[in-house]
């Protein structure tokens, strides 16, 4: 099934619909008696109140916080809560038209909701991709590990996406369905030296967000056409299902780190590089900013660099003392190992790394926004520590706030900068 891909991130959208469900709740809600208002009105703010509660909750219980959600979010929720004894003492009198809108205020509100959110995070641009998404659609350019010796004779001029084996490996991680992006150089050229990028979503992520969402093998693809080489994106699950903020750690959890580079990694060099050679990169968004830059300083002999798009100072979970319980079993000293301003003060370790930062500001000179100022200043932190310690370091400042589209913006900045510094240290 096809819908037409109508645009969601645009200004207009959130305040259009609003308007239409404006009305319709005023129609449902007009011309009734005064005794059925007074019986309606503080049902519909306890419902309001209740819903409201209820997804405050939510993000708390998904360890998100509330900090910097908007306050359209928060009004959004109070009116879905509010159109549910709409909808019910609405529908059971009242002329037609007004038992049919009674009925209405529950799905148009919710649509209301489900705009604001996406709005909010960036993570559909179209209703197209909120459709593919939401259905589980094919991707597209998905192929089978069959596919890949057919195509090796007849060289496409796209990438393909190539789902990888579903049993867990040695780290016993329990995760969800991974993709690779196999450029079309690896079907040209067999011999070429290969490159491949560990890509890491958020908190709330499915393996298909850096794809849906993040545009990565479209920035592939656009790379691909300009220069003639693109390197293999693997798209890992770092959280096995969403809101378990693992931080890319081994902890009760889950062994998300071990999955990546005991599972990931070898299954690349094995199935896609035929046991060559492949140099390997990290990039990652919010959480996996933060874990793009940990498991790369963790593991210096896997990884050539990182780059972190507004991730955190480092593995956090809610405070030092609850991530020291929480991820790492108690121990203080495990909770410095996974430190990246710990790791930087050894020098040595890192000579050849590079590291790329992005976060909201603006520059040259470099200005943290108000909007981002914490995120910006953390980046700022990170990246002289990551000078200091010898690793090339670049940072880009730009303005945006903390969603998708940044997200998707900042790696097309990284990718030619990730792909020339792998090249250059070889």
């Amino acid at each position: 099934m096809s819908v037409p891909e109508l645009p969601l991130l645009t200004q207009w959208v959130v305040p259009g619909v609003t308007a239409v469900t404006c009305v319709v709740s005023i129609v449902a809600v007009a011309r009734r008696p005064s005794r059925w208002v007074r019986r309606w009105l503080p049902v519909s703010l306890v419902g309001g109140a209740l819903i409201l509660t209820a997804v405050v909750t939510g993000f708390h219980v998904a360890e998100l916080g509330t900090a910097g959600v908007p306050l359209s979010l928060w009004c959004a929720a109070f009116a879905t809560g509010a159109a549910l004894p709409t909808a019910i003492l609405g529908s059971v009198q009242g002329r037609w038209w007004q038992r049919v809108s009674a009925v209405a205020t529950v799905p148009a509100t919710l649509v209301v909701l489900l705009l604001v959110a996406n709005l909010w995070t960036g993570y559909f641009s179209t209703t197209t991709r909120a459709w593919e998404a939401l259905t589980g659609e094919t991707l597209q350019g998905q192929i089978t590990a069959s596919d890949l010796d057919h195509l090796r004779g007849d060289p496409p001029t796209t990438g393909r996406i190539l789902s990888l084996p579903n049993p867990n490996g040695p780290s016993r991680f329990t995760h969800r369905t991974e993709y690779a992006y196999i450029p079309p150089n690896w079907f040209r050229d067999p011999q070429r030296p290969l490159q491949a990028i560990i890509m890491i979503g958020g908190v709330l992520t499915t393996t298909t967000d850096w794809i849906r969402s993040g545009d990565a093998t479209r920035t592939a693809d656009r790379y691909e056409r300009a220069t003639g080489r693109s390197p293999i994106l693997v798209f890992v699950d770092p959280t096995g299902r969403l809101g378990n903020d693992t931080e890319c750690v081994d902890s009760p959890r889950g062994r998300a780190e071990s999955h990546i580079i005991d599972d990931v990694l070898p299954w690349v060099s094995h199935t896609l590089a035929g046991g060559r050679h492949v140099d390997v990169a990290v990039a990652g968004w919010s959480m996996g900013g933060t874990c793009a830059m940990t498991l790369a300083l963790r593991h210096p002999e896997r990884f050539r660099g990182f780059a972190s798009i507004q991730g955190d100072l480092r593995p956090d979970v809610g405070g030092r003392q609850r991530t020291i319980d929480e991820l790492h079993g108690g121990s203080t000293r495990r909770w410095f190992e996974h430190d990246p301003l710990t790791m930087l003060r050894d020098h040595q370790r890192y000579r050849g790394m590079f590291a790329w930062f992005a976060a909201p500001g603006s520059g040259p000179p470099q200005r943290c926004s108000a909007g981002g100022r914490d995120e910006c200043r953390t980046t700022l932190q990170l990246a002289d520590a990551a000078r200091a310690a010898g690793l090339r370091t670049s940072v880009t400042l730009e303005p945006g706030r903390h969603d998708w589209p940044f997200a998707a913006r900042g790696f097309s900045r990284a990718l030619p900068r990730l792909i020339a510094q792998m090249h250059s240290g070889r």
